[in-house]
C-alpha cells in the first residue's frame, strides 16, 4: 500500500502529527481547546509507525478522518494568532494538506482498504492463527478487496458512508459532543460542523479512481506472500480442527502419518513411538469431545491438552506442538519486544541480561507450559539461589530463614542499659575504646545478625574484622 504515493503522503501526515502533539504540548491543548469550543470530542492522534501490523494504520487514519475539520480549524487559528511561531512552516504545510479535497478522498479510500485486510492483520498480529487457517482467512480479505475494486459507487457516496460530505468547496461532518463514550449508543448527541475553504474539489473522482486500480496489485501481493501455505503440510495440519472429524479416521490418521514423515528427525530424537499413535489419537478425540467445550477454538483447544493430558498421550503431544510452534507470523516476536519495554522500567535498569533474557523466556512461554513445569522451573530456580546463598554446611537442607533471613520479629533487638530518655549508649565511648584497643568482649560490640556474619579474631592489640 505505501508503493502509492498519495497514501505514504498520509501515513507521513500522520506521523508528523503524532510527533507535534507530542512534542509540543501547547499545540497539543490548543487543539483540544479547539474541540471543547466547537463542542465537540476529539481524539488523540495514535502512532502509525513502528511495526508492519496494518491495524494501527487504520486506527490512526480514522482518528484523522475524525480530526479533521477540528485540525483545521486549530491550524488556522495558530497561524492567525501567531502562537506557535517556531513551527509556523510546518502548520502551514499541513494546513495545504488538509484543505486539498483530493487527499480526502484518498484518506476514504485507504481507510477503506484498510477496513478490508485489518481483521487478518489482526489475527497475525495477536498469533491467533494456526498454519492451515491462514488460506482461508487471506481468501476472506481478498474477496472482500475484490468487491471494492468493482464497486463503481461514486465518490460522494464512499465518503459519505465514512461520515463526511462535501458540497463545492464546503466539508460538513456530524461529530458526536464530548464524553460520548460515557452514553449509550441510542443517548450520544452529535453536532454539524462545517468547513468551507476546500481546494482541488473537482478532481476527487479522479483520485479514487486511480486508487481502485491499485487493488488488484495488493490482491497479487497477498497471494505471492501467503502461497506457501498452500502446500501439503500445512493442509495436512487441518487434522487438528476438531470441526472436519468424522467417525471415518482413516484420512485422519493418513494426515498424521504424513506429518510424522515430515517432522520425523526431530520427533525420533524425542523418542517419538509411532506404533502408538492410532490408539493415543482415538482416545484423544473422545477426551477433548468429553472435556473440551465445542466453543473453544482450535488453538485453546490444544493448548489446554498439552496442559492437563500430557503424561497420558506423550507421543501425540509431541506432534501437536511441532503444529504449534510454527509461527505465522511475527506476532509473538513483536509482543515480546512490548513485554521487554514493559519489564525494563526506569527503576529496573541495572538487571542483567542473563536475568532480563530468562524473564523473558517465562513471559513468552508461561500459557503452554503445565503446571508441574512452571514447579519445576521453580524448584529449580530455588535450588540455584539457594546454592550461591547458602550459610550452612554443604550438603545440608536450606531452610527458609536460611534464604530470605530472620523474621523481623525474632530479631534481638539492642536495649538501651541508660537511666536517661535518649537512645545513646553513656557508656559508648568506654565501651568502644576497649573494643578498639583489645577488650576481650568483642561480640558485645556487634548486634546478633552481624555476629552471625563476620569472623572476629581478636588479640591483645587490635580487633580484626574478616569477611567469612
Amino acid at each position: 500500500l505505501m508503493k502509492v504515493k498519495v497514501f505514504a503522503a498520509i501515513k507521513d501526515l500522520l506521523i508528523t502529527i503524532y510527533y507535534m502533539m507530542k512534542q509540543s504540548g501547547k499545540f497539543l491543548r490548543h487543539f483540544q481547546e479547539t474541540g471543547s469550543s466547537l463542542s465537540v470530542h476529539v481524539y488523540r492522534f495514535r502512532k502509525v509507525h513502528g511495526t508492519r501490523f496494518l491495524d494501527h494504520l487504520r486506527k490512526g487514519v480514522s482518528t484523522l478522518l475524525h480530526n479533521w475539520i477540528p485540525m483545521i480549524v486549530a491550524l488556522e487559528n495558530s497561524i492567525a494568532n501567531r502562537s506557535h511561531s517556531a513551527m509556523s512552516a510546518k502548520l502551514m504545510g499541513l494546513l495545504k494538506k488538509l484543505r486539498d479535497a483530493r487527499f480526502i478522498a484518498a484518506a476514504v479510500a485507504l481507510h477503506n482498504i484498510l477496513e478490508s485486510v485489518a481483521t487478518l492483520s489482526l489475527k497475525f498480529q495477536q498469533n491467533d492463527l494456526l498454519p492451515f487457517e491462514v488460506a482461508p482467512a487471506v481468501g476472506m480479505s481478498k474477496d472482500r478487496l475484490a468487491d471494492l475494486a468493482g464497486n463503481d459507487e461514486p465518490v460522494d457516496e464512499l465518503m459519505e458512508a465514512a461520515g463526511i460530505m462535501i458540497t463545492d468547496s464546503e466539508v460538513k461532518m456530524k461529530l458526536p459532543k464530548p464524553n460520548h463514550m460515557r452514553r449509550k449508543p441510542e443517548h450520544r448527541e452529535f453536532v454539524d460542523v462545517a468547513y468551507d475553504k476546500l481546494t482541488h474539489v473537482g478532481q476527487r473522482e479522479d483520485v479514487m479512481r486511480s486508487v481502485r486500480s491499485t487493488i488488484p496489485s495488493v490482491i497479487k501481493c497477498l497471494d505471492e506472500r501467503f502461497a506457501s501455505f498452500d502446500t501439503a503440510v500445512f493442509t495436512k495440519m487441518k487434522v487438528f480442527d476438531r470441526s472436519s472429524w468424522t467417525d471415518d479416521t482413516s484420512d485422519e490418521l493418513s494426515s498424521l502419518q504424513f506429518l510424522v514423515k515430515h517432522f520425523d528427525t526431530t520427533l525420533l530424537s524425542r523418542g517419538f513411538d509411532n506404533t502408538k499413535v492410532k490408539r493415543e489419537w482415538k482416545d484423544a478425540k473422545l477426551a477433548i469431545k468429553h472435556y473440551f467445550p465445542a466453543a473453544l477454538c482450535v488453538h485453546d483447544v490444544w493448548s489446554r491438552f498439552l496442559q492437563t493430558k500430557k503424561p497420558q498421550f506423550p507421543n501425540l503431544c509431541m506432534l501437536i506442538e511441532l503444529v504449534l510452534v510454527v509461527g505465522v507470523s511475527n506476532g509473538s516476536v513483536e509482543s515480546c519486544f512490548s513485554y521487554l519495554t514493559a519489564m525494563l522500567s526506569d527503576r529496573r535498569l541495572s538487571l542483567n541480561h542473563d536475568t532480563m533474557a530468562d524473564l523473558l523466556l517465562i513471559r513468552a512461554n508461561h500459557s503452554v507450559w503445565s503446571d508441574a513445569e512452571r514447579q519445576e522451573l521453580v524448584d529449580s530456580a530455588l535450588t540455584t539461589f539457594t546454592a550461591k546463598r547458602r550459610k550452612t554446611a554443604q550438603g545440608t537442607k536450606a531452610t527458609a530463614s536460611d534464604v530470605f533471613g530472620e523474621p523481623a520479629a525474632k530479631r534481638a533487638k539492642p536495649t538501651d542499659d541508660d537511666d536517661d530518655d535518649d537512645d545513646d549508649d553513656d557508656d559508648s565511648s568506654s565501651s568502644s575504646s576497649s573494643s578498639e584497643f583489645g577488650s576481650s568482649d568483642d561480640e558485645a560490640c556487634l548486634s546478633p545478625n552481624v555476629a552471625s556474619e563476620v569472623v572476629i579474631s581478636s588479640s591483645d592489640d587490635d580487633c580484626e574484622l574478616s569477611s567469612e
